[in-house]
Formats: C-alpha cells, sequence, structure tokens
C-alpha cells in the first residue's frame, strides 16, 4: 500500500510576486493568496488582498497587511504593522501586530488536535477594532 504525502509549499510574496501592482502607499494582489506552508511577505509598503489570505502554517510580515475578505492560518500571524480583515482572523497559534487589529473577530489557538496552551491563544496588539471570538486579548501601548 502506497502512502501518499502531501507536500507544503511556502510562498513569499516581495515586490516581484506575480499579480502583485504597487499603488501610492500600497501593493494590490487580485483574488487570494494562499499557500499549503507559511507565506512571508517581504514588502516595504501595506500589502492590500483583495480576497482573503491563507495558509497551511504561519503568515508573517514585517510590515501590515489587509484583506478584503479573512485571515487565517494553521500556525501563527505576525505583523510588524497592523492587520486587517474584512471578515474574521483566525490562527492555530498566535496573533502579534506591532500596531492594531481590526476585523470583525479575531480567534487565537483554534488547535483542533491538541489543547492549545495560553501562549498560543495570546492575541497582542496596540488596539483592537473588533471583538475576541476565542482567545487571551494583550494590549501593548506603542
Amino acid at each position: 500500500m502506497s502512502m501518499s504525502t502531501t507536500e507544503r509549499t511556502n510562498v513569499i510574496v516581495d515586490e516581484n510576486y506575480s499579480g502583485l501592482r504597487k499603488e501610492s502607499y500600497r501593493y494590490v494582489l487580485p483574488g487570494n493568496l494562499e499557500a499549503t506552508g507559511s507565506i512571508e511577505i517581504k514588502l516595504d509598503m501595506l500589502l492590500y488582498v483583495e480576497g482573503s489570505i491563507k495558509a497551511g502554517d504561519s503568515i508573517e510580515a514585517g510590515g501590515s497587511i489587509k484583506a478584503g475578505d479573512s485571515i487565517k492560518a494553521g500556525g501563527f500571524i505576525k505583523a510588524g504593522g497592523s492587520i486587517k480583515a474584512g471578515d474574521s482572523i483566525k490562527a492555530g497559534f498566535g496573533v502579534v501586530a506591532l500596531k492594531g487589529i481590526v476585523c470583525l473577530r479575531v480567534y487565537a489557538g483554534i488547535c483542533f488536535w491538541r489543547k492549545s496552551t495560553p501562549e498560543e491563544q495570546k492575541i497582542t496588539c496596540s488596539e483592537l477594532k473588533g471583538e475576541v471570538g476565542w482567545g487571551t486579548l494583550e494590549i501593548r501601548k506603542l
């Protein structure tokens, strides 16, 4: 009996990423941004994805990220700026934004195969505009 393995693909978004267009203060990506592995965003301005952002592992950005729909990661979501979503933000292992988080609801520590730790349930930001669906909010002033 042969076993199939699913290879996780990681995505790096930089200024040369296919379909990405530069506007005056941000980069815009039409549609969705998805990876079975991690997504690493290496841009000098805000990344706005018109649809949703979804990673099987983690999402990490040096700056700010914004999605017209939801942002979801099996691991953590970290941004050196803000994290904004038109719908929800869900992470298996915590959400950290140096600046604010804006969404309808944010969930951290959503882990289905084991009980998540208190550290994995942390939602850390300078300001939250939305509500916590699951997790522990920690406000850190800049």
